[in-house]
């Protein structure tokens, strides 16, 4: 089974005019599932962020099997990159099971030759994450009355 995000990823990867042998896999992909559909489903919807490794940011909404909807790009610069990349490997595992589907945040980061997968509560998310977030474009408007950041943490 292919993850509707793969789907759109491969779509935003085309954007870039990279010919398919030279792209590399991305750094880092955040998901955040908002329906409880399943990842095939018709309508079901994730926002999806998505940072390649020269620095080129996407986020926008995926609909599942009907469209790629409101998003933005940008390039990012190095200092930001790196700022990103050392809260992401700060992020804590997370101690949860059993997330629901609609409240399910998966974060994938591509470090050197490993790849860490971390999967958050919406309404739980490490404080770090709110930063990473604001560092790629920002909170986007699908997520701010359903998302939710620790207190405390980093």
């Amino acid at each position: 089974m292919i993850h509707p995000a793969l789907i759109l990823l491969m779509g935003i990867l085309s954007l870039f005019n990279t010919p398919s042998a030279q792209q590399q896999a991305p750094l880092l992909t955040i998901d955040f599932s908002l329906y409880s559909k399943g990842d095939q489903e018709f309508g079901h919807v994730a926002i999806l962020y998505y940072l390649a490794q020269e620095g080129r940011e996407f986020n926008g909404r995926n609909v599942y099997n009907w469209a790629a909807q409101a998003s933005h790009q940008r390039e990012l610069s190095r200092d930001t990159m790196a700022k990103i990349i050392d809260l992401l490997r700060g992020l804590p595992d997370s101690k949860e099971k059993d997330i629901p589907k609609d409240r399910l945040v998966i974060v994938t980061l591509r470090d050197g030759n490993e790849v860490k997968l971390k999967a958050f509560h919406c309404k739980r998310l490490p404080r770090a994450m709110k930063e990473i977030l604001e560092l790629l474009g920002g909170i986007r408007f699908e997520l701010k009355d359903v998302i939710e950041f620790s207190a405390t943490g980093i």
